[in-house]
């Protein structure tokens, strides 16, 4: 590919911030959010809880056990609700039920983990983006592989769109993180279900895009 063809690339990339495209895009995210809402409520409601639990002090003590318990627990929890996250909202033909999220977990638990361990929980919106090529994969070590170099392709080939979302992001995040740790001075514990708002909006928006490379640059990411 030569200099004019990837300036092509970046230029077509833009399109996504249309008006019409975007509104579409909008309206994708908030029906991604509108499905899976229920589906996290129904078989994750105890990681949020648990999460409340931890953030208002009220872990249980453990004889012996160490002193950074209640933050281990609270990345594993995390963790869990990143696996939640993807297999919630990434676009399946599957039933999403018990069954569904039982069969996945074992299979694709591995690199979740690994993904949150490289790059932490700050770049998870973004970093996100491997797990949902991975989740649709074989979910081997190759695949994951794969997953890192279709990921890198497309911020690579989809640049200028992908800096605007990360930015747009970015600011909006910075200011609900503010927002929801200022309110919780006030009512301690209503950080936890505001920041899994905002969750939902950035695993959703990042779904939507994932969506979209799939359909309008198949060639590019996945050849």
């Amino acid at each position: 590919m030569n200099y004019a063809q990837l300036l092509t690339h970046w230029k077509d990339s833009l399109k996504l911030f249309h008006r019409a495209t975007f509104s579409t895009y909008l309206l994708a995210c908030l029906n991604t959010i509108k499905l899976s809402a229920p589906l996290m409520l129904s078989y994750f409601w105890w990681a949020y809880v648990a999460l409340v639990v931890l953030h208002l002090g009220h872990a249980p003590k453990i004889m012996g056990a160490l002193p950074n318990l209640s933050t281990n627990i609270a990345v594993l929890l995390h963790i869990t609700l990143l696996f939640a996250y993807i297999a919630s909202m990434r676009p399946s033909i599957e039933r999403k039920d018990k069954a569904y999220y039982l069969a996945y977990f074992p299979r694709t638990m591995w690199a979740v983990i690994l993904t949150y361990l490289l790059v932490g929980p700050y770049f998870l919106p973004l970093a996100a983006l491997v797990l949902l090529f991975f989740f649709d994969s074989n979910q081997s070590i190759h695949d994951y592989t794969q997953s890192l170099l279709r990921t890198g392709k497309a911020l690579f080939y989809l640049l200028p769109a992908a800096l605007i979302l990360a930015l747009g992001k970015t600011i909006i995040n910075v200011g609900w993180y503010k927002l929801s740790y200022l309110l919780d001075g006030y009512l301690p514990g209503i950080s936890i279900p505001l920041l899994a708002i905002i969750h939902f909006v950035n695993y959703a928006s990042l779904t939507v895009f994932y969506i979209r490379l799939k359909h309008t640059y198949f060639h590019l990411i996945f050849e």
